[in-house]
């Protein structure tokens, strides 16, 4: 984090809520913009927006459930080629981890209009790719996987 004359500063400790008016500080991660961060134990999901749009609840729902079926968790949460062991475990189970992969497009930041996308989210620690089209203003998991664990990986 950088003070507002540009230098490093680091934040250590519990940060209490305040009812008092103050200067904040947004918190941007360059090149990405949606990953966890936790509240206690608490996983909470960050948004950098940028600008982007966000997608509704219940277009975020609408996609869930056209992703949580036997046979989408089996082609994209399942392979172990796609690496998600630590991330169904980090989330509590496999529709979690769906559910964690398909909230990270509520930024939606490289997502076209309609049409194929593929874009990058942090979730739970790990840099996942997310494959899919946009259909009707609605994304649509095709695959997903981390690539650092993907066969052939460095």
């Amino acid at each position: 984090m950088l003070s507002l004359n540009g230098a490093s500063i680091r934040l250590d400790g519990r940060i209490e809520p305040t009812a008092r008016v103050a200067v904040t500080y947004n918190l941007t991660v360059a090149d990405i913009h949606t990953y966890y961060v936790l509240a206690g134990d608490t996983p909470v999901l960050v948004h950098n927006t940028n600008g982007c749009a966000s997608l509704s609840q219940s277009t975020l729902d609408e996609a869930f459930n056209l992703a949580n079926t036997p046979q989408k968790l089996e082609h994209v949460i399942d392979p172990a080629k796609h690496g998600f062991g630590d991330l169904v475990t980090a989330a509590g189970g496999r529709s979690e981890a769906m559910r964690s992969i398909v909230d990270s497009l509520n930024c939606s930041c490289g997502l076209p209009a309609s049409g194929p996308f593929e874009v990058q989210r942090v979730l739970y620690g790990e840099t996942v790719t997310i494959r899919g089209a946009m259909v009707n203003g609605v994304p649509r998991i095709g695959t997903a996987f981390i690539p650092s664990k993907f066969p052939g990986a460095p």
